[in-house]
């Protein structure tokens, strides 16, 4: 539930409902959307996880998921740098269907992996 004026974000619960824990983490997924007068407005993807008591979470930095980058951009170019914390020798991959246009590498660089063109695909998501 957010607060209208302050914007503050608190977990809704059905009256005595518990979150259940069929593994290590519960990870609620949603959009918070702003909007103005004037018909302007901005969204923002958003995901709590939930942790049972005693649990030390392992987290990619940075949290800010969302960047702006130009579309022709020269294959392999550098978008952000992952860094993962409470983890040795991460991994990385890109988990989506977006796998055709984004990479990262060994060293956490996302990069594009393809050309990005407005023109030929106007959300890509």
């Amino acid at each position: 539930m957010i607060n209208q004026d302050t914007g503050e974000l608190r977990l809704k619960l059905i009256p005595n409902e518990e979150i259940k824990f069929a593994s290590e983490r519960v990870d609620f997924q949603f959009w918070v959307g702003a909007t103005d007068e004037d018909g302007l407005h901005a969204y923002v993807p958003v995901t709590v996880v939930a942790l049972p008591e005693g649990y030390q979470a392992s987290e990619i930095q940075p949290q800010n998921s969302t960047f702006f980058v130009k579309e022709d951009m020269p294959i392999g170019s550098l978008i952000t740098t992952f860094r993962v914390t409470h983890m040795e020798n991460p991994k990385f991959r890109v988990v989506s269907f977006n796998d055709e246009y984004f990479q990262v590498d060994e060293k956490g660089n996302l990069l594009t992996k393809a050309r990005l063109d407005h023109e030929d695909k106007h959300t890509v998501s």
